[in-house]
């Protein structure tokens, strides 16, 4: 079975608004049901695990029961970092063996593609763990007290985005090193690479965009209303 731990129990600071950005309005509806939705539709995943802030329970539950969300099997309370939220929606998964996929995705990344989250399944499969992202297009700086100090090579260097896909026994395992170690990560697959065990990457879209600000919001809209247009045509 595939399970996709779907994290969005975040606190929206950048986004400099008074609640949980999964909630607010992209083109009439929740940001958060744009995601759901690409894992809902998604042939390959079984079930559903929404990860968020012990107050927002219901306000999943209500999104789940509007659009039909049936693949949502449990809604848990998140942690004090992200790190701590996966592992409680790892935790509550009570029917997985150990060759299953664990597919951990943020709320926040909505402009996800069927196709992507396909690949990354199918990858960790092969390998035991997969991540998607996308190579840089621009030039790295270092900067020093303001200053430029040194232009970084871009080669072979990506931007990490969710999703991150890892066999079930694989990440009890980097979560157990992980705790004995002390060991703090910002995303899922650092776990594996602590463990000395290879990530596979797998290359997504440049539109599977992380909502931090407003203006990933509108760029967000744009593609949102892009994609409609597409889909309105081919019909």
């Amino acid at each position: 079975m595939n399970f996709a731990i779907i994290v969005a129990a975040g606190k929206s600071r950048r986004m400099k608004k008074n609640t949980n950005k999964i909630f607010l309005p992209l083109l009439s509806k929740p940001m958060g049901y744009y995601t759901l939705k690409a894992f809902q539709d998604c042939d390959l995943i079984d079930e559903i695990i929404v990860v968020t802030n012990k107050n927002e329970i219901n306000k999943i539950n209500k999104i789940k029961n509007q659009y039909q969300f049936t693949k949502i099997k449990n809604v848990v309370e998140g942690g004090k970092e992200r790190q701590d939220s996966v592992y409680n929606g790892l935790m509550s998964i009570k029917n997985a063996r150990n060759e299953d996929i664990i597919i951990v995705h943020n709320g926040s990344n909505p402009l996800i593609k069927e196709s992507e989250i396909v690949e990354c399944i199918d990858a960790a499969k092969q390998y035991g763990a997969a991540v998607a992202g996308f190579p840089l297009k621009d030039t790295i700086k270092r900067i020093d007290d303001d200053f430029v100090g040194k232009t970084l090579d871009r080669t072979n260097i990506y931007q990490i985005q969710t999703p991150q896909a890892i066999k079930y026994n694989l990440f009890i395992h980097a979560f157990k090193n992980a705790k004995r170690k002390n060991l703090k990560v910002t995303d899922d697959v650092a776990l594996v690479e602590a463990l000395g065990k290879k990530v596979k990457m797998v290359n997504c879209s440049y539109e599977n965009i992380k909502i931090t600000t407003e203006e990933d919001l509108k760029i967000a809209e744009g593609i949102l209303i892009k994609r409609n247009n597409v889909n309105t045509k081919k019909k």
